[in-house]
């Protein structure tokens, strides 16, 4: 089984840049070879990850990690809408997740945290 370490620091600072606040994710890819990493820009609809992405040279994506750069997004799964009224997780920017299962996957929403802060999130799924 070959498995691949990938971490993602990212550094936030603060006041002048005396303060920095460091967010971190790990995760080892054992499952799955990583495809073209996407980027994608949540709105005030709550919006899934799109069907070309989720199949790449006809195989279907077994996971994805994915990272939130500007702003926060709701997330919700399972045939759930998330809304900015307060349902669904919230993911603030610099955070992430990964994803696990091509179910997951494909029932997976986001939607902007805060009206019109058009969120940037990068998806890279695993095939």
């Amino acid at each position: 089984m070959r498995k691949v370490m990938i971490k993602f620091i990212i550094t936030v600072a603060l006041l002048f840049g005396l303060v920095a606040s460091v967010y971190a994710i790990e995760t080892t890819i054992s499952d799955g070879t990583p495809g073209p990493t996407y980027t994608v820009t949540a709105s005030n609809t709550a919006t899934g990850i799109s069907a070309s992405v989720l199949t790449y040279l006809g195989v279907t994506a077994k996971g994805a990690i994915i990272t939130v750069e500007t702003y926060g997004i709701r997330i919700a799964f399972g045939g759930t809408t998330p809304t900015i009224a307060g349902l669904g997780h919230y993911i603030e920017a610099g955070g992430g997740l990964r994803i696990y299962g091509s179910t997951a996957l494909a029932n997976f929403k986001y939607i902007n945290y805060v009206t019109s802060n058009n969120a940037v999130l990068q998806i890279t799924p695993l095939y």
